[in-house]
């Protein structure tokens, strides 16, 4: 399941050392030259995702790191089948923009159908955009595109999370498709 490989990759990088009976858990941040300290999640679509689920989790687990930010680059944050209501209506992004390029609603569609939550389409390791709490998240920076079927989810989350209290710096990439980082904006 990505959401636990995601969430593996991050404990393995931020890992202190630790001795378990007798073998050495090393310290693998500063293996790779990394400050535990420093430690960002991001992601594009998907990835923005599991970014900030692997936050949620490690804010929520027993371990003492934390994710110091993230960056959440045309973030897909909720399943289709459990839509707050604005982003389930007709004049949506989800539906406005059904045939827009590069990713279009179909595509997401069988994107969803191949990731197949089932039952656990509601849950936050799927649909983080249904959280009722940030407390304790990391400064966090937040980009949509424009024409982007997924660019209400990602400006809902960004909401939610300013509201929260959340340090957050919002942009939106005005008449892009989901693909902007496909474009050479310069």
């Amino acid at each position: 399941m990505p959401v636990e490989d995601a969430y593996n990759a991050a404990l393995w990088v931020t890992s202190v050392s630790a001795k378990v009976s007798n073998v050495q858990v090393f310290d693998h941040i500063k293996e790779i030259g990394g400050d535990p300290d420093l430690v960002y999640t991001a992601g594009n679509s998907a990835g923005a995702n599991l970014a900030t689920v692997v936050t949620r989790r490690l804010r929520d687990s027993k371990r003492k790191e934390r994710i110091a930010a993230e960056v959440l680059r045309v973030p897909v944050v909720c399943h289709p089948s459990v839509f707050p209501p604005p982003l389930g209506q007709p004049d949506s992004s989800y539906s406005f923009y059904h045939d827009a390029p590069i990713l279009s609603t179909k595509v997401m569609d069988d994107f969803w159908y191949f990731y197949n939550p089932g039952d656990k389409a509601s849950d936050l390791d799927c649909s983080p955009l249904l959280a009722t709490e940030f407390k304790d998240f990391p400064p966090t920076y937040v980009s949509v595109a424009g024409c982007d079927p997924l660019r209400d989810q990602g400006w809902a989350y960004a909401k939610k999370l300013e509201e929260a209290g959340v340090t957050l710096k919002f942009d939106v990439m005005g008449g892009y498709p989901h693909g902007i980082l496909l474009h050479d904006l310069g």
